[in-house]
């Protein structure tokens, strides 16, 4: 997910230039934490901004190379957050919690189950 995400402020915020500045903040979320232990990303840029509400995946059934990074972002994290930074730039706050004790961290392979 950090990694699409990313990519996607190069090609689409930066219009595909590599040398536009990019922070990448990571937080420990502790098991006091009212959803309980996890992690939380946070990427931060001086890119073009976007309305958050327009920033969307592409139709799975429009099939073609590319174009998936948001559907994977949101898809892998347990929440996806853009927003407009101020004066410029976009931040894009990313959350993934651990299972609860004792559930399994493998992929479901039943069907309509995920992976």
């Amino acid at each position: 997910a950090v990694d699409e995400a990313v990519s996607n402020v190069m090609k689409h915020g930066y219009e595909r230039r590599t040398d536009g500045p990019i922070w990448v903040s990571v937080y420990p979320l502790e098991a006091s934490d009212p959803e309980g232990p996890g992690l939380k990303v946070v990427i931060e840029d001086e890119a073009r901004q976007v309305d958050p509400s327009s920033i969307r995946g592409r139709d799975l059934a429009d099939i073609r190379p590319g174009g998936l990074g948001v559907h994977i972002i949101r898809e892998v994290m347990d929440r996806a957050t853009y927003e407009q930074r101020q004066p410029t730039g976009m931040r894009l706050t990313l959350v993934k919690r651990l299972p609860p004790e004792g559930a399994s961290s493998q992929p479901s392979t039943k069907p309509g189950g995920g992976l």
